[in-house]
């Protein structure tokens, strides 16, 4: 036999194509010994860049030159595509809803070939890491990335009636996308349609049933301008999204929209063949270019520093805008077409300070004062470190929740959102009880050896009201479940009650400067449960949640303690300086009273009484509670132990009785209980 020194292979069994008809026929032109850059075309260096979501004009190779060229201060040649003479033959294209469509560009190609794409496309396209299918449908998609705007290739035989109409679509009318996924649209939705059906949703993805194929001889080439809130509403709804309605959510460029249509009519002639059969078809609801008056003034004031007139207008024109007039005070300015992210004065003075330079600015402090805003934030702080201060671990979930939790609960008043991503974000919290319980499944399912959680979270919270209108308000929320304390040698813990819980919100709120009192009462919400008080004024609820929401958040504990605090209603009076008081250096004297006491009589009121009844008594603890035999069924038996203690001398028998003897007459008198 002959000795062989290698072997001819297809492109498919060098791993560069899916499928190959036969061997790889190379350029005539290489030689032995030439790198393998030169023959795959790779030999290109790959930057990646990342895009502001202000700026989809960098979303294509163009933008990013007409920038690079900006910043070197070089000229920026666009080197348009042959814009190739008209030829005879009409498209017909009808727009239905100009609003959600302002300009819709179309053409006809006929007798094109469809197959693999040269090597140079395919190449750059993976590079950019898109998938290469077919030489028509890869020079849409070189060109979006080119120029930054979508196009769509129709099959131009599978259109009924051959047309082209830009309608919204019908309630239930279905399309299958080219994902393989069927649709179900709504009239809010826009389409492109034939004269019987959608063939693609406007802005997003093209339809499987007009779908360019290897049969297909005659495409319609289309190049539109949709509207960004209907594509980006349409998207979310649908759940698809891709790298059309990636652009057309952020805004393309209107004008630019026809010179991408030539570009990617030049390269389809070039790589599919084929001739051009129509006309240039353009529906356009022209408006007037947006033009924004520009102060020197406000320049000088946002910025700290005099740029002289002429420097800005030379900055503006760099930047591709058209300055209109000038005066002494102010010039008018056009946007150009791509600047989509340009809406005020404001914008403006944005960019002339990138072209000046933010390192040539002057450094200040922003002068200030002290807002509502401020003293919101100073008081937020404050509550975050009286919650950690107790032992608790603050977390931060998202602000959407389901709503199915809540009417388990028996509590559907709940603010819907107008545009949800998905139906577990598609209302607004009423409270962080949904995220705490999902917070606390979790940590558990991932440490279910850990005995038990304290946690805390401070944010926004939302409810509507009676006017269609909704109250947004300050909160903070606790939840206690298992048992939190920490194990060791010495000390096991034990599992968190209702007094554990409520101790540390009277703990927190006697940080934050505010006495408060908890009143046991029923609630959905919980069993059993109270509401929690402060200067009289209710601020939140708090108790041991019902067993059917603690079933359902099936996280691991039987017993869970949740409380909710509206900051908002919080009196501001109550943050006072904190004045130092020495100690008293004499000791205290300590005496018990027990008062039998009808139902209704909270022992709190008690306590709260008897701790600001003479300034001589520095303390009141309520140390039991009995009901029993010997008192009345309605009835309940306190003991309190009060402290009485002066800074200046050690108090005697006499003095204390006194006090005691008044405290005793008016208790009996004012809450209608007996000593025991």
């Amino acid at each position: 036999g002959v000795e062989s020194s290698g072997m001819l292979c297809s492109r498919e069994e060098l791993g560069l194509e899916k499928k190959s008809s036969g061997i790889w026929i190379l350029d005539n032109s290489l030689t032995i010994n030439d790198p393998v850059s030169k023959v795959l075309g790779n030999h290109d260096f790959i930057f990646n860049i990342e895009i502001t979501s202000n700026r989809p004009d960098c979303l294509s190779i163009r933008g990013i030159a007409r920038e690079a060229a900006i910043a070197a201060g070089a000229s920026f040649n666009t080197n348009d595509s042959k814009k190739y003479l008209d030829k005879s033959g009409n498209l017909s294209i009808e727009v239905k809803n100009p609003e959600n469509c302002p300009r819709y560009c179309g053409r006809l190609i006929k007798n094109v070939k469809i197959g693999p794409s040269p090597l140079w496309l395919s190449r750059r396209l993976e590079t950019h890491g898109i998938r290469s299918i077919n030489n028509v449908v890869d020079v849409t998609n070189y060109v979006l990335l080119e120029y930054g705007h979508p196009l769509h290739a129709f099959d131009h035989d599978k259109l009924s009636g051959k047309c082209i109409i830009v309608r919204n679509a019908r309630p239930g009318e279905k399309i299958k996308t080219l994902d393989g996924t069927e649709h179900i649209l709504s009239e809010t939705d826009t389409v492109i349609a034939d004269a019987e059906k959608p063939v693609a949703l406007a802005g997003i993805m093209g339809g499987a049933n007009s779908e360019v194929d290897q049969n297909t001889a005659s495409i319609l080439l289309e190049s539109a301008c949709f509207s960004k809130t209907v594509v980006h509403k349409t998207a979310r709804r649908l759940k698809v999204s891709s790298e059309a309605s990636l652009r057309f959510e952020k805004g393309t460029d209107i004008e630019g929209l026809e010179d991408a249509l030539h570009r990617a009519v030049e390269l389809i002639l070039k790589t599919a063949g084929g001739e051009i059969a129509s006309k240039l078809k353009d529906v356009y609801a022209r408006k007037t270019p947006q033009e924004i008056l520009l102060s020197w003034a406000a320049v000088e004031k946002k910025l700290a520093v005099k740029i002289p007139a002429a420097k800005i207008t030379d900055y503006l024109k760099k930047l591709g805008f058209a300055v209109k007039f000038s005066d002494k005070d102010k010039i008018k300015v056009q946007i150009p077409s791509w600047r989509v992210d340009i809406g005020a004065e404001a914008d403006l003075i944005e960019e002339i300070a990138r072209l000046y330079g933010y390192n040539n600015l002057p450094e200040s402090l922003p002068s200030c004062r002290n807002s509502d805003y401020s003293i919101r934030v100073t008081r937020g702080k404050n509550f975050r470190q009286a919650a950690l201060a107790l032992g608790y671990t603050e977390i931060c979930n998202f602000s959407f929740v389901n709503k199915e939790f809540y009417l388990a609960a028996g509590l559907p008043n709940l603010l819907k959102v107008l545009n949800p991503v998905s139906s577990e974000t598609e209302y607004l919290r009423p409270d962080f009880l949904y995220g705490m319980l999902k917070t606390l499944k979790t940590n558990h399912d991932n440490n279910p050896s850990r005995h038990g959680y304290k946690f805390f979270e401070t944010g926004r919270c939302f409810l509507p009201d009676n006017n269609n209108e909704y109250k947004e308000f300050s909160a903070a929320g606790f939840l206690t479940a298992g048992a939190p304390g920490q194990t060791n040698w010495i000390n096991t813990p034990r599992p968190a009650d209702f007094y554990d819980l409520s101790g540390d919100i009277a703990a927190f709120l006697k940080k934050c400067g505010y006495k408060s009192n908890i009143e046991i009462s029923g609630d959905l919400l919980f069993s059993p449960g109270g509401i929690i008080s402060a200067a009289d004024v209710p601020i939140g609820r708090i108790g041991h949640l019902a067993d059917n929401i603690i079933k359902a958040a099936d996280a691991g504990f039987s017993d869970i303690f949740y409380a909710f605090i509206d900051l908002d209603r919080l009196p501001q009076s109550a943050h006072k300086t904190r004045k130092f008081r020495p100690l008293s250096a004499f000791p205290a004297s300590f005496r018990d009273l027990a008062f039998v006491l009808k139902q209704n009589i909270s022992a709190a009121s008690i306590t709260e009484f008897i701790r600001n009844f003479s300034e001589y008594i520095t303390g009141c603890t309520l140390i039991s509670l009995y009901r029993g035999e010997a008192i009345e069924k309605d009835s309940v038996s306190a003991a309190f132990s009060i402290e009485y203690r002066r800074s200046d001398k050690t108090m005697q028998k006499g003095e204390i009785d006194e006090i005691e003897n008044r405290l005793i007459k008016i208790i009996t008198e004012k809450f209608s209980a007996r000593l025991r």
